[in-house]
Formats: C-alpha cells, structure tokens, sequence
C-alpha cells in the first residue's frame, strides 16, 4: 500500500506553508499562498481576516494533494503511492480570534504584534502584581500587550457589542484546526470545540499554570 505521508501547516503573520512529508521526514512537496495585515491608520493594530487563512489552507492543500496524488485512507486502495495520514498545525502565539457560538469569526484577528490594548496590558500588571506573593499570580507581571488576556480586555471595553455575542476566543492556529474539523461548514458538527495545548495556553495570559485550568 502507499507510503504514509502527513501534510504539515506552519501558519505564520504573512503566508501559510505546507509540505507534505514521509514519516522518514523526506519532504515530498511545497506549497505556499501569502497574504497581508489588513490595512489600517490606527497606531498599533496588526489585523488579519481569517477567511483568508483558510483559503490559504485550502490553497495549499489542493495543490499538495493533486501534485501527489494523495489516496484516500482505506483498506481498499492499493495503486496511489501515498496516503495522507495525518494533518499538523503551528502558528503564531497570543492572537485573538472572537468566535460565535456557531464558531464563526465576529471581527477580524488580533494578531500577536498587535498593541492596540497597552492600556490594558498596563491596567493588568498594574493591578494584579502589586501585591502578589504567589509566584504563580506573578505571571500577571509579565503580560505584555501583545498577549491574548489585555486584547480580551480591550474587546470588553471598546467592542461591548461584539463581545457580548463572543461564545469562544481561540489562537489562530487554533482556529484553523477548528475549519479542519468542520467547524466552518454552515451547519459545524455539534460535539466539536475549541482545543489548545499547554504552552500556547500559557501564553496567553488567561491560563493558570499550576491548576491547568482557565481564569
């Protein structure tokens, strides 16, 4: 049967990258779709709309798998030379995607070199490390502008109608595995929802290390 191949997704500010790539670690085939910050004059806003990650996902896959001619997974297929095993997603820490509860995107994502909210990354250090003595509370002193937690506090204060409709804020990388599972169909399967992983969770300002858990 056909090699086992797995399509890998860096997903970076400016571009989505795939390659697929035996488990030997032989790279088979690149592909790549670029796209932009949205436009703006608002000092310190970095933007991007997810619609474009996607077609960019859809980009790259299509031309993976039509250049390689990818099986599907089943007992039953034996003449194509790979079959596509698994799909791996990475991308850029402490952005901000508002999802519905339908998990579809409210605005467009805050992106990790967005400083929009340094107010708030002010506000938070300000008021939670005064007095901290718990080195786990001391994280609060630590998060900077770019983090998840003060883009969060600036939705709360400057978008009161936007947030009010927020059922979940996921990465953007996040949120791509969440399309891959079907969650941007019009009608998303009804036992799917946002996952994560420790160390991105962390850096987001709202995870609680020590418990493993959301504040």
């Amino acid at each position: 049967k056909g090699t086992k191949a797995i399509a890998y997704h860096p997903s970076s500010r400016t571009t989505e990258d795939g390659s697929d790539v035996v488990m030997t670690g032989t790279i088979l085939a690149r592909a790549s779709k670029g796209y932009d910050v949205l436009p703006t004059t608002v000092d310190g806003r970095a933007e991007q709309d997810p619609a474009d990650w996607v077609d960019a996902v859809r980009h790259v896959l299509k031309e993976i798998v039509s250049g390689l001619s990818l099986a599907p997974h089943a007992d039953d297929i034996v003449s194509e030379k790979y079959i596509l095993s698994g799909i791996g997603i990475s991308g850029q820490q402490h952005g901000m995607v508002l999802l519905d509860r339908n998990f579809k995107p409210l605005r467009p994502a805050k992106l990790w070199c967005d400083v929009e909210a340094s107010e708030e990354s002010e506000w938070i250090r300000s008021t939670m490390d005064a007095s901290q003595t718990d080195p786990e509370a001391q994280q609060w002193s630590h998060v900077l502008p770019g983090f998840t937690s003060p883009k969060v506090l600036w939705s709360i204060r400057n978008e009161p109608d936007i947030w009010n409709r927020v059922r979940w804020c996921v990465l953007p990388h996040d949120y791509i595995n969440l399309v891959l599972r079907g969650a941007h169909d019009d009608c998303p399967p009804p036992n799917i929802s946002p996952t994560t992983d420790r160390g991105d969770a962390s850096g987001s300002g709202l995870f609680d290390t020590k418990n493993g858990q959301y504040n």
